[in-house]
């Protein structure tokens, strides 16, 4: 199925820095750039994305992905959330504000 609405997709990565297992992951070094940033550069080659945000509870990330040029918003943490599914309606309110 096609999108009509081609070009006109808002692409929000979670990017947590307090990982139970990889603490810090998002700013880990790859081929001399962040983590995140390949996340970003690949998620930006999409057609139909004409926004990326990443969504993170640490300014650190959000830090790192302003320096490379990238739009980052710090989410609340209201309680331990295992996954980043559940914080996404957390993240479009500041978003679309």
């Amino acid at each position: 199925m096609e999108n009509s609405e081609s070009g006109n997709v808002l692409a929000v990565i979670p990017a947590r820095h307090a990982s139970t297992r990889f603490p810090g992951k998002p700013l880990a070094a790859i081929s001399g750039k962040p983590m995140i940033q390949h996340v970003v550069e690949r998620v930006r080659r999409a057609h139909s994305v004409s926004r990326v945000v990443v969504a993170t509870e640490d300014a650190r990330i959000k830090s790192a992905v302003e320096d490379f040029g990238g739009e980052a918003i710090i989410t609340p943490t209201i309680a331990p959330v295992p996954t980043a599914s559940p914080r996404w309606p957390r993240t479009s309110q500041p978003i679309f504000m």
